[in-house]
């Protein structure tokens, strides 16, 4: 008995705490309903590895309704669209262990007017289904209170159709901010947990423009 524990014990030492990292971004000014971002960067490849992709369209009523990653089908976590709505920003991901760089194509439901993403890589002894979601949109805060599992990790995306100023996030790190165009911006975050973190308060803020279109989600992922 004591030396199956001990077995037991050794065999969790080597399920690595999950690690959440960005890797590359991109974005297509063109007026299209699939965009497709050709020998994208998703990191090194690594067995267990979750691919992320945090995206957004624009159009009068968008709809993110698929994304791949070198050929794989991705599985949507969560989506949020601006109240007009003008925007849809969209957390999609798969457990893709092979390959260093791929094609991501983005399918939107309409031609939309662009298309911008982020990818993340999360390693380490984490399930890829999401243990949590939350979305949300209107006026600066959109709020995302989320629970982070121990040793889990969270992923956010924001956006600020129409906004004139910056986005940054509260309770959460930026890690990247495109700006391509004028009243065109997507901002991601992510953050790892040692411990539980229970209903963390995470905002996306943003400086408001020309219309209230701001929406964010979130998803969080843990241990099997």
């Amino acid at each position: 008995m004591f030396q199956n524990n001990l077995m037991m014990a050794a065999a969790s030492a080597l399920l690595a705490d999950g690690t959440v990292t960005y890797i590359s971004s991109n974005d297509d000014q063109d007026n299209l309903s699939e965009y497709t971002f050709s020998s994208q960067d998703i990191g090194a490849a690594a067995a267990g590895r979750i691919v992320v992709v945090a995206a957004r369209v624009t159009s009068s009523s968008p709809d993110i309704s698929a994304i791949s990653v070198g050929g794989n089908s991705c599985t949507k976590a969560t989506s949020a669209q601006g109240v007009n709505p003008e925007d849809d920003v969209a957390i999609w991901y798969v457990e893709l262990a092979a390959g260093a760089t791929g094609d991501i194509v983005v399918t939107s439901t309409q031609v939309g007017g662009s298309c911008i993403i982020d990818v993340y890589n999360i390693n380490g002894n984490i399930d890829a289904t999401p243990t949590a979601t939350v979305a949300d949109n209107g006026a600066s805060p959109n709020v995302l209170t989320i629970t982070a599992p121990a040793v889990g990790v969270l992923i956010a995306v924001g956006s600020n159709r129409g906004a004139s100023g910056t986005s940054s996030f509260t309770n959460l790190t930026e890690r990247n901010e495109q700006t391509p165009a004028t009243n065109e911006s997507m901002a991601t975050g992510s953050d790892a947990f040692a411990t539980v973190d229970t209903n963390r308060a995470v905002t996306f803020n943003y400086t408001q423009g020309s219309s209230t279109t701001g929406c964010a989600c979130i998803a969080a992922w843990g241990p099997p």
